[in-house]
């Protein structure tokens, strides 16, 4: 009769590598290092731990060894090693995670909170002299999966009144922050899809392209620098009123046109909200800034020759470049 050999095989089993699995995407997915499922228990490639046991275990008699195997077992691992958790515990662990996270998000609103809240971005910056700066606006963006210049991000600062761009004081954060009852990138998570609908109602939309003016502008400048404002014009109107790319595109090849002021700017608005998109209906007796003048000849010249009114890819006026917070 041949020799009989061991059947043990060492394996760590789908479940493990399951969880293990998910711990990494949970790294991945929150910032610092904490995630929601809870504590997978050490990742230290130990899934044969209990063999050792198992042969100590079976010169003590067959009743108490398999006691104290049975024990083993339960335990996970040898003494002095963290025990693995079971995988019920584990998902028991998740759950009382996800309760405690929606707990926390439905907590009313702390000032405190919100205030550590707008450090942890402003510490970012440390040079900045208590204000949340590029780098910590930048990484807040990124922690919220929003571009940093898209209109969501354009609605959050107009809701914070902030004084200008890629910069926030604290006072700006807290009382923006507590007027909508948010302290935590959760909370307004939840809140932004009903504050970017509440900005494109036609009141409010007008105080939305107001702000922007004063916000994009430089510092001690009265008026923005034509690309950026080519770039804002594209970003708030472009869906509601289509032609302003017409505009855009005008104002990108017309390089004597070097800044746009603030009587230009809401000229603008207005002029679009009251033209058709072909503009058929402009009355050359109105008094439009020179600016809007010059836009219907140069459309009516490109109408004659037979070229489109704007270049679709083009039409945002390089928006992602000349707007990120750098």
């Amino acid at each position: 009769m041949p020799p009989r050999r061991s059947t043990r095989v060492k394996a760590q089993t789908s479940a493990q590598a399951g969880e293990e699995t998910a711990a990494l995407a949970n790294l991945h997915l929150y910032a610092h290092g904490h995630h929601e499922n809870g504590d997978y228990g050490d990742d230290d490639g130990h899934g044969d731990d209990h063999d050792d046991d198992d042969d100590e275990e079976s010169v003590q008699g067959h009743g108490r060894g398999r006691k104290r195997r049975a024990n083993g077992a339960a335990a996970g691992a040898r003494p002095g090693r963290r025990a693995q958790q079971p995988r019920a515990t584990a998902a028991a662990a998740a759950a009382a995670s996800r309760k405690k996270s929606r707990v926390d998000d439905d907590a009313p609103f702390s000032e405190a909170t919100c205030t550590a809240w707008f450090e942890h971005y402003m510490s970012i910056d440390p040079d900045e002299s208590g204000k949340m700066g590029p780098g910590g606006v930048e990484q807040f963006c990124a922690d919220m999966e929003l571009a940093a210049d898209s209109l969501a991000v354009l609605v959050i600062a107009w809701t914070l009144e902030a004084a200008s761009m890629g910069y926030f004081s604290s006072s700006e954060w807290v009382t923006g922050m507590k007027s909508i009852q948010c302290d935590s990138n959760a909370k307004l998570k939840r809140a932004l899809p009903a504050l970017v609908a509440d900005s494109m109602t036609p009141g409010r939309f007008r105080e939305l392209y107001k702000f922007t003016f004063q916000f994009a502008r430089s510092d001690g400048q009265k008026s923005l620098q034509t690309p950026v404002a080519a770039a804002l014009l594209h970003l708030l109107l472009a869906e509601q009123l289509p032609a302003i790319d017409s505009f855009v595109e005008f104002l990108n090849e017309t390089p004597s046109c070097k800044v746009i002021n603030r009587d230009q700017w809401m000229s603008i608005y207005d002029f679009m909200n009251s033209m058709d998109p072909e503009l058929t209906n402009y009355d050359e007796t109105a008094a439009w800034p020179v600016l809007l003048d010059e836009f219907t000849e140069w459309i009516k010249e490109r109408r004659a020759a037979g070229l489109p009114l704007y270049t679709p890819q083009n039409g945002a006026g390089g928006y992602s470049e000349r707007m990120s917070v750098e």
